[in-house]
Parts: C-alpha cells; structure tokens; sequence
C-alpha cells in the first residue's frame, strides 16, 4: 500500500503533460516513423530469401541406435530446425553452455512443429553418450544426436556450435536454408 499522496507510478514512468494539439503532433510524428520502421523491416524479411546450400543427406551423426544420416531426422517431414548444443566434454551439467541450455530448454513440446511439416532436433557437439545423459537430466523431450568430426564442417560450415539451422527435405535431397 501506499500513501495516499504518494502516486504508486514512478517519476520515470510518467511523461510530460501537453494539450490535445501537441500530444497528436508527436503522436502523428511517431506513426510516420513506426511506418518506416515496418517498411524497413518488411524489406529485411524479404531479403532472407536467401539461397539454399546442398547438404549430403547421408551426413552421419550418432543418435541412441548408433550412425543415422541426417535426412532421417526429418521423420519423413519436409522441414527440420535444427540447434547446435555446444559441448564441453567432461565437464559437469552446471558447466555446459548457459546459452544452449537456455535455448534448449525452451523447445518442450515438438506437437505444434509436426503439426506443421517440422522436425526439431538437437545436434550436440561431443560424444553422444555425455550428450544423452545430460539431455535425460535435463529432461528435454526432443530427439538429440551428436554430431561426429568429421560431419561438422559440412553441417556447421565455419561457424560454431550454439547455433540454429534450418533445413528443408525435397525428396532424397537436403538443403539449409534461411
């Protein structure tokens, strides 16, 4: 409770006060800018029309049965999101990567994806099998799977782990995309 002449709104939240006339003039001032704003940043979305990349559909990672080419985490979808967990091999669940497991912990529930045509996994650089314990810990609900040395440059392509990739599937053939 406050007092009741003190207001419970802080000095910082509270504008000037103006007349009708001002507050229209900077309000029109402000839309003109606002419809710039979204002009420019339709613009941006249609310029991440970007062109696809081939990827090879048999890009092996390790999952929990062991080798799987990396069209088969589509499941037989068209469109697959995948995140780049980074790893620190050895290193304790508190010590894994703060962002990725921020990121991580934030897809729980796969259904509306699928509803629409998308898969979702999690691509850990290191050993699946730290990877899978730190997953069943955490209790994440999305397929994860490691990515081994020798598939990173092709699906990372130098840049690094904490990442977000999107693929689209046409056939028996792999694409990234934007």
């Amino acid at each position: 409770m406050t007092e009741p002449h003190v207001s419970p709104i802080g000095v910082a939240a509270k504008p000037p006060v103006a007349d009708r006339a001002a507050f229209q003039a900077e309000l029109d001032r402000l839309r003109t800018r606002e419809k710039a704003h979204t002009r420019e940043g339709d613009a941006i979305a249609a310029a991440r029309r970007l062109p696809m990349v081939q990827i090879d559909p048999r890009t092996p990672l390790t999952g929990a049965d062991g080798t799987v080419p990396l069209i088969d985490l589509f499941a037989g979808r068209s469109q697959l999101i995948a995140y780049f967990h980074m790893w620190h091999p050895g290193r304790p669940a508190a010590q894994q990567c703060e962002g990725c497991t921020f990121s991580t912990s934030h897809v729980t529930e796969p259904a509306y994806l699928h509803s629409r045509d998308v898969g979702y996994a999690v691509l850990a650089e290191g050993s699946y099998e730290e990877a899978s314990r730190y997953r069943d810990f955490m209790g994440y609900p999305v397929p994860w799977y490691a990515v081994p040395q020798d598939s990173v440059d092709r699906l990372v392509a130098g840049r690094h782990f904490g990442i977000l990739a999107c693929y689209l599937r046409d056939g028996d053939q792999v694409y990234e995309t934007y």
